[in-house]
């Protein structure tokens, strides 16, 4: 078929031109601009769950071609990206043709293939059957903690394998309903809580981490009460001889996990050792005597 541009031509040019095309049994189909760049409206909506209200924000939209991209792979990955839209709904014109349509929150995900060939009147649906946990975080004996030592980790049920990594608490993680394990970590390296999260479609729920602190104080002295000298380096180890903590400061705080450590403190080439139990919300301080007997 060839295709030409609707114009105004005479009956003889006509004739002329195109006589041996018809005359070969050929057809002409004259298309109009206007046709050929016709879009039709694509509309959509996210919800948690089914029947709950559109999610109002947190929604990324992703449009692909069905066709012509990835090597006919056919996921989405590899599908070439036409539109991409952090608004709550996605609202665009597209021609006619096969589409897939990603709606991303968070951790949860869902694409659909859409098939797009008339006007379609009213939003699609899509169910992401997910819901959102606010993560927090206290010490046992409620004092504040520092924002920029606190660690969480989430892993899907009895897994190992890291699914989502957050700096700070007070902050919402969107999942898709089931079951987690949330991980903190805190301070230097040593103390950790755990909790088991449960995720409902559509619902949000609070996980707060309370974590068994003691504040160690170490400080390297010629004599008791004496002023904290320079050139020292710490190292805090936990009960199985793993370190937890390491410090070059002339007065080393830490936040560690209530329980037994021992304390090595090196000082040119001598290296003097303390062994401790730290208290859950009370501070301990240690001084080491230098210049009485090391190893």
């Amino acid at each position: 078929m060839i295709m030409m541009k609707r114009k105004h031509f005479s009956r003889r040019w006509v004739l002329r031109t195109f006589g041996p095309i018809l005359a070969a049994g050929l057809t002409l189909a004259f298309v109009d601009d206007g046709l050929r760049k016709a879009t039709l409206p694509l509309r959509a909506e996210a919800h948690l769950s089914d029947g709950a209200p559109p999610i109002s924000s947190g929604v990324t939209w992703r449009v692909f071609a069905a066709e012509g991209g990835g090597g006919g792979r056919g996921d989405a990955a590899s599908l070439e990206l036409l539109h991409r839209s952090d608004a709550p709904r996605l609202e665009l014109s597209l021609p006619a043709g096969d589409y897939v349509v990603s709606a991303a929150y968070g951790m949860a995900a869902l694409a659909r293939a859409i098939s797009l060939r008339k006007a379609i009147s009213d939003p699609l649906a899509f169910v992401l059957d997910a819901g959102a946990v606010f993560l927090d975080a206290k010490s046992t004996d409620g004092t504040p903690l520092d924002p920029e030592r606190l660690r969480f980790v989430i892993f899907a049920g009895q897994s190992e394998r890291a699914l989502l990594t957050a700096q700070k608490a007070m902050t919402y993680v969107r999942l898709p309903a089931g079951r987690y394990r949330l991980r903190g970590t805190y301070g230097d390296f040593s103390a950790q809580a755990e909790n088991l999260l449960v995720v409902e479609a559509g619902k949000l729920i609070e996980s707060l981490l309370i974590f068994d602190l003691g504040q160690l104080e170490l400080r390297a002295v010629r004599e008791l009460g004496g002023a904290p000298q320079l050139g020292v380096s710490w190292t805090v180890v936990g009960p199985r001889g793993e370190p937890v903590a390491e410090s070059d400061a002339a007065i080393a705080r830490l936040s560690l996990q209530a329980g037994d450590y021992t304390v090595y403190a090196r000082h040119g080439e001598r290296i003097y050792k303390r062994s401790l139990t730290l208290e859950g919300g009370e501070p301990h301080a240690l001084d080491v005597l230098l210049d009485r007997d090391g190893q």
